[in-house]
């Protein structure tokens, strides 16, 4: 029963988030170190090892079925820093992405109210009389405008028609 608690304990980890990848980190630690290989006994070729380093981990046998395994092991073994440390760069780089793309959403919605702002002060502006003449044929000819021709402008400008 301990060793069916135990497996159920390994399939628990998810590497998708931070704390299923320190849980690998954890069995990894406590796992033999150093790179794992398969070596073939050389007396004979059905029987092969699994190795970190020096240490002989466990023998296995062709006719038992699990060479097969024994190399996925030694593989995920192997691979397995490489691979947390890919997933904990990717998920930093989404939360980087995801903090750009938020802060962008609220500079554009930001940059939107500014914009319904001058608008609505357009909108103001539009309803004083033309004081200055601009409007008017023949009128004043300076560069100066009152509120109402500078409503105008600011509208033509806004809608990218200047």
């Amino acid at each position: 029963m301990l060793f069916l608690l135990l497996r159920w304990e390994l399939l628990m980890s998810d590497p998708t988030i931070p704390e299923g990848r320190a849980e690998l980190r954890q069995f990894l630690s406590k796992a033999t170190p150093g790179k794992w290989d398969i070596y073939e006994d050389a007396d004979d070729p059905d029987e092969q090892s699994i190795a970190a380093g020096d240490q002989v981990l466990t023998q296995i046998t062709e006719w038992s079925g699990r060479a097969d395994d024994a190399e996925l092991v030694v593989v995920a073994v192997n691979a397995l820093p490489a691979l947390l440390g890919a997933l904990d760069q990717t998920e930093t780089e989404l939360r980087h992405t995801r903090n750009n793309l938020d802060q962008a959403r609220y500079g554009r919605t930001q940059g939107d109210l500014a914009i319904a702002r001058v608008r609505a002060l357009a909108d103001e502006w539009d309803t004083l009389p033309c004081v200055c003449g601009y409007r008017i044929p023949n009128g004043n000819d300076d560069s100066s405008q009152c509120l109402s021709c500078a409503a105008e402008d600011l509208r033509t400008s806004l809608d990218g028609t200047s």
